[in-house]
């Protein structure tokens, strides 16, 4: 027997799950990654040190087809199933368990922090890997006084931000240095317009389709600051950039119905949500 991290979700919680499975092999270098069919992240990296769970290895644990899930519901299996802690903390005695199937999310940076470098070699997406046509906006985006702002389906169910956030840090950002430009990628021009007031600063306002957030990932970690949606897709952008100065401005409350304690640094600015 052995640990196994399950893999699922969208491509930024995939990340998490399996920057948490490059954490666990510091302790346990037999573990494996149980994926999903078909398409998973590494098709879009390059990624170190993995090996994928077979059928036998995910039998103690029942998840090995459906004749063995069924046997798993009727009798207790020598496996262990853990999911993430019900409060939403970072724990750091899973990283030393054993014989352990991990079906969650994992959602804090601490899990990794030891392989943080590791971790942003193997999410790094080469410029030279984005369309020719991109190439004048990564550069843009690299100066020194650009900030990136997502917004997000506003006003959907589980969005956080709100006028008051994003206006609250842009006001943040001007008491911080002088003429910053900012890009914000939003799915709703409209509402930036009305809502947004962005004090005479120049903005330039790109729209993208819901469907397209992920492929915003390449070009956001290339900029200089960040202001966050509360999406894994701004999360893992502002986490990559390499910037040492740079300024990340985060929502402090990233969902309206569950609490992630230990997902945002520290050193991130963290605004209120009423």
């Amino acid at each position: 027997m052995m640990n196994i991290v399950k893999i699922s979700g969208s491509v930024a919680q995939q990340m998490f799950q399996y920057a948490f499975y490059y954490a666990l092999l510091q302790h346990d270098t037999e573990a494996r990654l149980h994926v999903p069919q078909g398409k998973w992240i590494s098709s879009r990296f390059q990624l170190p040190r993995y090996r994928v769970a077979q059928a036998d290895d995910l039998k103690p644990f029942g998840k090995a087809g459906w004749a063995n899930r069924v046997l798993g519901k009727m009798k207790k299996m020598p496996g262990e199933i853990c999911t993430d802690p019900l409060d939403g903390k970072f724990d750091a005695t899973l990283l030393h368990k054993t014989n352990t199937y991990f079906d969650g999310q994992w959602l804090s940076p601490r899990y990794f922090e030891a392989v943080a470098a590791d971790i942003k070699r193997a999410f790094v997406v080469p410029e030279k890997a984005l369309p020719a046509s991109s190439a004048s906006m990564v550069h843009m985006l690299q100066q020194g006084k650009t900030v990136v702002m997502q917004v997000h389906e506003p006003g959907s169910a589980d969005n956080t931000c709100t006028p008051d956030y994003y206006n609250w840090a842009i006001a943040n950002i001007l008491s911080t240095f002088h003429h910053p430009h900012f890009y914000v990628f939003a799915t709703d021009i409209e509402w930036v317009k009305t809502h947004i007031n962005f004090q005479g600063a120049k903005a330039e306002l790109v729209q993208y389709p819901a469907e397209a957030e992920t492929s915003l990932m390449a070009y956001f970690c290339h900029a200089q600051h960040i202001i966050m949606a509360n999406r894994l897709v701004s999360w893992w952008a502002a986490w990559l950039t390499e910037n040492d100065d740079k300024i990340v401005i985060a929502p402090q409350k990233w969902a309206k119905n569950a609490d992630y304690p230990d997902l945002l640094p520290i050193h991130w600015t963290q605004i209120p949500i009423d």
